[in-house]
C-alpha cells in the first residue's frame, strides 16, 4: 500500500481480495462495491468518462461534457447520482472530476485494458506518452491474456513497467509475460556475447 485511501479501500473490501491482488484490482473492486447493483453499467460510463479525459489530457468535464458521455452509455439520471454520490466522482465550479486520481487511473487502464483487445498497437503507443505511461502497471494488470500483455510490453519504451511487471506488481499474467520477455533477451545477449568470444 502506498497511501491512506488505498489503505482504507483494503479496509472497506475485507476478505474479497486475493493474495495476488494488484493495485488494479484494488481499485475495480472498490467501484464496483460503491457503485452497487448498477456497477455495471455505471463503471462503462467511467471508463468511457476516464478515456475522455486522458484524451483531452485533462483532469476534469463540464457537468454538459458529462451528460453526453453518460447519455451516450445510455446511463439515466439515478445511475448519474448514484456516481456522483459514491465518493468516485466530485462536482464543483460546473466540473466533473474524479474524486481521486486512483480512480481516473483505474477507469482509464480498464477501459485501456479493454481497447488493447483489438488495438494493442494503439494502446500501447499512448501508453508511451508521457501523460499515459503511469497506467502501464494497471494496464496490464488489467489484461487477462498473456499474449496481449506481451505485445503490450514489448512496444513499451519504459524499462520500469517491464521491471515492475517481472516483480509481479502488474498481477501474474504480466509477471509470466515479462519474464518470457526478459529470458528471450538475455538469451539474445548470451548468444551475441558467445559469438565475441
Amino acid at each position: 500500500m502506498r497511501s491512506g485511501l488505498e489503505a482504507r479501500m483494503v479496509a472497506e473490501l475485507q476478505g474479497v481480495l486475493g493474495p495476488d491482488a494488484t493495485r488494479s484490482s484494488l481499485v475495480d473492486q472498490i467501484i464496483r462495491k460503491r457503485l452497487g447493483v448498477k456497477a455495471r453499467t455505471s463503471y462503462a460510463g467511467l471508463r468511457s468518462s476516464a478515456l475522455q479525459l486522458f484524451g483531452q489530457f485533462s483532469c476534469s468535464v463540464t457537468e454538459t461534457a458529462f451528460d453526453e458521455i453518460m447519455i451516450a452509455n445510455g446511463i439515466d439520471d439515478e445511475q448519474c447520482e448514484i456516481m456522483l454520490s459514491s465518493g468516485l466522482l466530485e462536482r464543483r465550479a460546473g466540473r466533473i472530476s474524479f474524486f481521486h486520481e486512483m480512480f481516473l487511473f483505474g477507469c482509464a487502464a480498464q477501459a485501456y485494458a479493454r481497447l488493447a483487445r483489438s488495438e494493442t498497437g494503439a494502446v500501447s503507443q499512448t501508453l508511451n506518452t508521457a501523460f499515459a505511461e503511469a497506467l502501464a502497471p494497471d494496464v496490464l494488470a488489467s489484461r487477462d491474456d498473456e499474449a496481449t500483455a506481451c505485445e503490450i510490453l514489448c512496444s513499451l519504451t519504459s524499462a520500469d513497467a517491464l521491471a515492475k511487471s517481472a516483480m509481479g506488481e502488474s498481477g501474474p499474467i504480466a509477471r509470466s509475460a515479462s519474464r518470457k520477455i526478459l529470458a528471450r533477451a538475455a538469451s539474445r545477449s548470451w548468444g551475441s556475447a558467445a559469438g565475441l568470444c
